[in-house]
């Protein structure tokens, strides 16, 4: 049996005593994890949900008077802090200070920390949707306090179903049950608009801002009138259609028609009012609309009316007078002008005017036809829900019937409706009070309105050159001078193939066809893409409350690539579409403004479902032709072109669209007719053109040609070896230093036919020597030398020789071309042709190009010698170091080198069998490295394979490249292995190996074999463990004994590479007791087993573990001390003193004997 020797391990552990009472030693432990009582900083909010442009106000708290330290915010990116609000909020505080940094991203708040209200009131204001969390923090002492995250959303305004449906508001406070009206503030999710300080009053989008506008486009049609009262002037009476009581005729069709009444989505639409019901107890209680138009708008109501009859444009109301219980019902249709589609999907504002206690407007509440509601925080407007519909609200005002301020106002949105419907009912101060009611139609809205989105529609243009041309409508709505944007402007990118031309640029005014003066002179950016017009005075009165339409147009330049366009398909990509030749290209603008300091970016409306998508300009293409000369193209010498085919000069005639538009592509024309009274080669131009008329000129080269025979030229070439005294010959053989003859042979044949520019060329192999500079002759069949129309060129880097004779040969001739030279060493076993070629032309000047060949084999003076060598190495401690000897479960390397000896010889299709040993495991194949001297190494491939249950290490390779010529080249083979610790003891691993190959003649060589011994000792046992434990501070004990954990779990990896299966047991001695330096301690160690023993341990050494049966290889023990396992200090009452305490314990693994 083999012995073993002990493997032991010491370690030191730290162990720290305080004294105090329970209740010091609680707080202690209580401050150590920074457990607070309360919440000294709280940060909360008024609202939890806003829309953009929206304020929040968030009110921070402090209770933490101990600190001057500022209460610090990070501010997220689309959120700002309005401060001039937040001063407000904050009036009368002199005990606060806030900051904040250059980026608007961080503030900083100071508050005396002396001071009994430490609250301080934050106004934020919205910027963009999306999800926010705001955070506030402070540092007290060495403590970062943080409050609970504060969560914010900012969410547009809610999407409208395609269905009606209750209105949000009306979701919000259920209806009012009692008949009472009440103020309309009250009414649930009003915006209430303040006419004094307007910095945060509610915003209309632009989506909404339709209103109808007089222009010059505008006109009137009605239908089922009683009366036309258009010509009237007289203020007592609305001019326009006039409609009786529908009583007796209810089905009737009325309406009134308004053409051209405004733009919506960059379409001119008409606006039909239908008159549904008129309830008058008399004709002068009639329904009467408003028919002002562009001329009559500036005539003066008169009278002691204050205004024009454009402030009475669109207006409804009595004929004449009202009787108590009048009413009328009608609602407005939307249609697109030019094509009369109607539009179901119609967004806008209605802006209501003088409800006063003479009249009542009922109107729908769900929340497509109210999505939205605007007045001002003083109106005199009260409502009743449900009345008498449900769904509905009446709207009453409280002001005298000839009050028409902004406290008789209403603005209510709508989204995406087919119609809006409207009651209005008259006279309803008392029953026998009868005067004239009107329901004004105002444009200008009571707050803020953002301008609309830019809307872009594309032209077509079949110009040519081509051009691109587009226009831009951008309305500005009527509103308050207060609420005119700081700055505004409108850009425009152009596609990359167009240059915008900004001579043409025009900006015309919608509504009375002027150009207009309110915009600065258009600028284009750097790269001359980006069109920029901005306002001149965005303030003024000039520029808001009009629509601007932006024509611009722009040249294809050099960039234009129709393969960007042909074949392409998608969303608002450019297309090229055959059936029509257009081009489709998408364009677009985007407008900018500011409002209090804040940027605005709108692009355009997106699509909705079914629309036609207006934003693509359509360029006319016509195809471009193009067609392929016809090769090797003769013509008679003084040949007639006029009397010849221009279809015959050209094929493969196309065109780039592959339209029907552009086709047939045809040849119609010959230009830059050549000469053709001599022979020779010529240009000529075949002109083809498309059916559209677009021409392109192909270039055809010709040849002139006579009737001359065509000469006969026969070509060889041979070697001979002038060492071995062997004749010439198309194949030659030789060896390295042999001197050789290299001779190129060409023979004219046929009388009378002419070889022009005759030229002969030859190449030189790799293998010899080039010939030096008159080295090589050219002679005739008699050997004299025939003259050359300049001297013979060498050109050493193409291994080539040229030789041009002077003289146009018209009779028979022999011409022969020779060198001498001699066969180099890197020759080798190699095989080389070389080539003799002639070149010029017949008299046709048809190209002559014949061609010989000769090869030349370098053969082998021996067979290749190949010496095997291998080794061993094994890993120790990170390194690889040389051996022949290891020990179980150690970790190999093995390197086989195969080295060529002799020189003069070849030894190709190296193969290397390296037959892997029983007991040998674990194998990774590394790499094979070719070396052969003076060049850069090759890694290739090494394969492990397994025949037959046997694992083999195999390189081999056929590649001609990887051949060895040269003494000193060799193969080194490397792979890893680990030797298993079942190896038999004192065995020797025997690893056979194999080297094969061919020799220069593809004969197969002797094989070489050897073997690689490693001789293999017995294993070892040993083992690591945790180098020290920690048990902790703890406090002295009068009584009883306590038991400790270390702050660690004992862990040990033993390792066992005897190969014998023996057991082991693991010991444990004290070598050293407790003492902090001058006592003991008063308590010791003890084990606890896997299994529940406790074992006290002391200075005689105690097992605490054993492995029976043992197994080779490596062992992981783990005692996990939250289990109760592993080591423990067992600590006594009395006699311990304060101090530090450490002593040590040994570990010892033997085998168990």
């Amino acid at each position: 049996m083999r012995h073993f020797r002990k493997k032991e391990i010491s370690y030191m552990f730290l162990f720290f005593l305080f004294v105090g009472s329970g209740f010091l030693a609680g707080n202690h432990y209580f401050k150590r994890a920074a457990i607070q009582a309360d919440t000294p900083l709280v940060l909360t909010s008024d609202k939890q949900k806003i829309l953009p442009a929206e304020t929040v106000t968030l009110t921070l708290k402090s209770n933490q008077k101990a600190t001057k330290e500022p209460i610090m915010m990070n501010i997220p990116k689309g959120l700002v802090v309005d401060l001039e609000m937040t001063k407000q909020l904050n009036d009368g505080h002199d005990n606060q200070e806030i900051t904040l940094n250059e980026e608007q991203s961080k503030l900083a708040v100071y508050l005396n920390s002396e001071a009994d209200n430490r609250e301080i009131k934050l106004c934020f204001r919205a910027e963009t949707y999306g999800d926010y969390s705001i955070e506030a923090t402070q540092k007290v002492a060495n403590d970062l306090q943080t409050t609970p995250p504060l969560k914010l959303q900012v969410v547009p305004v809610e999407p409208i179903s395609q269905k009606f449906a209750p209105s949000l508001i009306d979701d919000v406070i259920a209806p009012f049950a009692d008949s009472d009206y009440q103020p309309v503030q009250n009414y649930p999710g009003i915006n209430l608009i303040d006419p004094i300080n307007t910095v945060n009053n509610p915003v209309i989008p632009g989506e909404n801002g339709f209103v109808m506008r007089l222009s010059d486009r505008l006109s009137y049609e009605a239908k089922g009138y009683d009366l036309d009262y258009r010509g009237n002037y007289d203020w007592s009476h609305l001019p326009g259609f006039i409609f009786y009581d529908t009583t007796a005729n209810p089905v009737k069709d009325r309406y009134v028609l308004v053409k051209n009444a405004g733009i919506y989505r960059g379409k001119w639409i008409d606006v039909k009012l239908v008159v549904d019901e008129v309830i008058a107890k008399s004709t002068s209680g009639a329904f009467s609309v408003a028919t002002t138009t562009y001329d009559t708008k500036d005539i003066d109501f008169g009278l002691g009316e204050t205004g024009t009859f454009a402030d009475y444009f669109m207006s409804v109301g009595a004929y004449e007078g009202s009787t108590k219980g009048d009413s009328f019902k009608y609602h407005y249709e939307f249609y697109e002008h030019d094509s009369q589609k109607r539009i179901s999907t119609m967004s806008g504002m209605w802006n209501y005017q003088r409800l006063n206690e003479e009249k009542q407007a009922q109107i729908p509440t769900d929340s497509k036809h109210m999505s939205s509601l605007y007045a001002n925080n003083d109106t005199t407007v009260y409502y009743k829900r449900d009345v008498p519909t449900p769904g509905t609200a009446r709207f009453w005002g409280t002001a005298d019937g000839y009050e028409s301020g902004p406290d008789t106002y209403l603005t209510s949105l709508f989204s995406k409706v087919a119609e809006y419907p409207i009651t209005m009912n008259l006279a309803t101060k008392e029953d026998d009070y009868s005067t004239g009611m009107i329901l004004m139609y105002n444009r200008t809205p009571l707050t803020r309105i953002y301008p609309g989105r830019p809307e872009v529609i594309g032209e077509i243009s079949n110009e040519d050159p081509k051009r691109l041309k587009y226009h831009i409508l951008q309305e500005i709505p009527a509103q308050l001078p207060v609420y005119y944007s700081d700055s505004f402007k409108l850009t425009t990118t152009f596609p990359t193939d167009f240059d915008i031309d900004l001579n043409s640029i025009k900006i015309m005014n919608v509504l009375d066809g002027t150009v207009s003066t309110d915009f600065k002179q258009p600028t284009l950016s750097a790269d001359k893409r980006t069109l920029t017009i901005e306002a001149m005075n965005p303030k003024s009165s000039s520029f808001n409350d009009d629509m601007y339409e932006i024509y611009v147009e722009g040249t294809v330049n050099s960039s234009f690539d129709f393969a960007n366009y042909k074949g392409k398909t998608g969303n608002r990509v450019k297309t090229y579409d055959p059936a029509t030749g257009y081009l489709a290209i998408p364009v677009t603008a985007q407008n900018e403004f500011v409002i209090n300091g804040k940027t605005i970016t709108q692009d355009p409306n997106l699509l909705e479902e079914g629309e036609e998508d207006k934003a693509i300009s359509y360029v006319k293409y016509k195809g471009i032709p193009d067609g392929d000369p016809v090769m090797d193209k003769k013509v008679k010498i003084n040949q007639d072109f006029n009397l010849l085919n221009p279809s015959d000069f050209v094929t493969n005639l196309r065109v780039d669209t592959d339209s029907p538009l552009d086709k047939p592509v045809e040849a119609v024309r010959f230009e830059n007719i050549p000469d053709t009274s001599k022979p020779g080669t010529a240009k000529v131009t075949v002109v083809i053109v498309t059916a559209q008329g677009i021409e392109k000129k192909i270039i055809v080269d010709v040849t002139i040609a006579n009737n001359d025979p065509v000469p006969v030229i026969n070509v060889s070439g041979a070697i001979r070896n002038d060492t071995q005294n062997l004749g010439f010959s198309a194949n030659q053989s030789a060896h390295i230093n042999d001197e050789l003859t290299f001779q190129g042979k060409v023979v004219k044949t046929i009388a009378n036919s002419v070889w022009l520019e005759p030229t002969l060329k030859m190449n030189v192999p790799e293998g010899v020597t080039f010939p030096k500079t008159g080295n090589v002759t050219v002679k005739d069949e008699n050997n004299t030398e025939i003259e050359l129309a300049e001297p013979i060129q060498y050109d050493s880097n193409a291994r080539e020789l040229t030789a041009k004779l002077k003289n146009t040969l018209s009779t028979d001739a022999t011409i022969m071309i020779q060198f001498q030279t001699k066969v180099e060493d890197k020759a080798l076993g190699q095989t080389y042709e070389t080539k003799v070629s002639v070149a010029g032309k017949d008299s046709n000047f048809t190209p002559i190009d014949v061609s010989g060949t000769a090869n030349l084999t370098v053969e082998d003076y021996a067979e290749p010698q190949v010496q095997f060598a291998g080794k061993v190495q094994k890993e120790s401690e990170g390194s690889w170091i040389d051996t022949i000897q290891a020990n179980p479960n150690d970790l190999v390397n093995y390197t086989i080198e195969a080295t060529l000896t002799n020189d003069y010889t070849v030894w190709s299709n190296q193969k290397i069998v390296a037959t892997i040993p029983n007991n040998l495991e674990n194998i990774t194949v590394d790499k094979a490295i070719l070396r052969r001297p003076h060049q850069t190494d090759i890694e290739l491939p090494l394969k492990l394979m397994t025949e037959s249950g046997v694992q083999k290490v195999v390189f081999e390779t056929s590649e001609a490249t990887n051949a060895f010529t040269e003494s000193g080249s060799k193969l080194i083979l490397t792979y890893t292995g680990k030797i298993s610790v079942n190896v038999g003891l004192n065995e020797t691993l025997v690893t056979p190996v194999s080297i094969e190959g061919l020799n220069s003649k593809g004969q197969v060589i002797q094989p070489i074999t050897g073997n690689i011994n490693l001789a293999v000792s017995e294993g070892t046992l040993q083992f690591t463990t945790t180098s020290s434990l920690d048990f902790g501070v703890q406090e002295l004990i009068s009584i009883s004994e306590k038991r400790h954990a270390p702050d660690k779990n004992i862990e040990m990896l033993v390792e066992d590479t005897r190969g014998t299966n023996e057991r082991w047991k693991i010991m444990a001695t004290i070598t050293q007791e407790f003492t902090n330096g001058t006592s003991l301690l008063n308590g010791g160690l003890t084990f606890v087993t896997d299994t529940g023993s406790v074992i006290e341990l002391s200075k005689t050494a105690s097992q605490v573990y054993e492995k029976n049966p043992a197994s080779n290889g490596t062992s992981n023990l783990i005692w996990d001390r939250t289990k109760g396992q592993g080591l423990f200090l067992q600590q006594k009452a009395g006699m311990n003193k304060i101090g530090s305490y450490q002593g040590e314990l040994q570990w010892t693994l033997t085998d168990a004997l």
